[in-house]
């Protein structure tokens, strides 16, 4: 496993081609402040580099894999548990809120058995690739019903009910109530154990900077996703908006 957690640091020996590094973020805090003119865009460059140092060491671990007379029977998935945070709703990392910039990840998955070069436009969900591995492993026979990510290739496939969306969850911390998350094909929906509650259209909207939760137009809509968000994640009755 690989990771650019904070502090945004790289390994001493790595020379970064992206300008601007940071050391740690405390210090960058401790000497700048968060209000300072170009925090952002230094916190970003320094999350590049650690990207840029992962990177190569992904490129070595695939090159050793390549060189191994396993390769043809490896199955390699590269994702992330959650995105990061550089104050686009006025908060820095992760785990503080469920807007794009922290759930939406990539998920590139290669070996044999997967066609080449397949770009799949639905939504998928991380907790699909523990089954999808063992699928894999058990060459399709698996000996549970369980759905993996192969059925997003498979001739013929059919979405089911729960296919185009995923719900994520954060638990409640001393300056916000808990909230949950549900994405749909179209639609972003984010509401909190206190009644609060956003809608974003992320299609039209990716940086979810409009929010329509309070339009007349969408409450049937509100209504009926938070009825899938409580029918999929256990939540009681529907909470009135803020």
């Amino acid at each position: 496993m690989f990771t650019s957690l904070l502090p945004h640091q790289h390994g001493a020996n790595y020379f970064a081609p992206i300008e601007g590094r940071l050391s740690t973020l405390a210090g960058v805090l401790r000497a700048r402040g968060y209000e300072t003119a170009g925090f952002t865009s230094n916190l970003e460059a320094g999350y590049d580099n650690c990207l840029a140092y992962l990177d190569q060491h992904v490129g070595r671990l695939l090159d050793s894999l390549a060189a191994s007379s396993q390769w043809s029977n490896t199955v390699v998935a590269i994702t992330s548990d959650h995105g990061e945070a550089f104050g686009e709703h006025g908060a820095l990392t992760h785990g503080t809120n469920l807007y794009r910039e922290v759930i939406h990840v990539p998920l590139i998955i290669f070996g044999p058995g997967i066609p080449r070069g397949l770009r799949i436009g639905a939504i998928t969900r991380l907790e699909d690739l523990f089954p999808t591995f063992l699928d894999f492993a058990a060459r399709g026979a698996l000996p549970f019903n369980q759905a993996t990510l192969r059925r997003y290739w498979t001739p013929g496939f059919v979405p089911g009910s729960l296919d185009g969306l995923t719900v994520s969850e954060l638990g409640t911390a001393s300056y916000r109530p808990a909230p949950s998350s549900l994405v749909t094909s179209e639609w972003h929906l984010i509401r909190d154990n206190a009644g609060r509650g956003e809608l974003y259209d992320w299609r039209l909207d990716p940086l979810e900077k409009s929010d329509l939760a309070r339009l007349p137009e969408h409450q049937t809509l509100i209504r009926n996703l938070e009825a899938r968000l409580r029918l999929h994640k256990g939540f009681g009755p529907a909470l009135a908006w803020a």
